[in-house]
């Protein structure tokens, strides 16, 4: 009797472990599925800051052409009046 006790608590013992040993594997797999969504995340997050869109870079473009022009017709304003005042 005492046999058969040892050997079911064997197999409990057994059975026990190795469904915690597969427990904690698949836990394992989880948190890295988790971390690599975290990391995936902050990369999305970064993208957003690091890259714009084409119609905003446009915009600026032409906001900083703008400003390039109205710099230029000042200068040449400048340079006409100089002319004018050797004259």
């Amino acid at each position: 009797m005492e046999a058969v006790v040892g050997a079911v608590s064997a197999i409990v013992l057994l059975l026990t472990w190795t469904h915690e040993r597969k427990q904690k594997l698949i836990e394992n797999k989880f948190d890295f599925i988790d971390r690599r969504a975290e990391s995936m995340e902050k990369k999305i997050e970064q993208m957003t800051v690091n890259y714009v869109l084409k119609s905003d870079l446009d915009t600026r473009m032409h906001d900083i052409q703008s400003w390039l022009r109205s710099i230029n017709d000042k200068l040449d304003k400048l340079i006409f009046l100089e002319k004018t005042d050797k004259s």
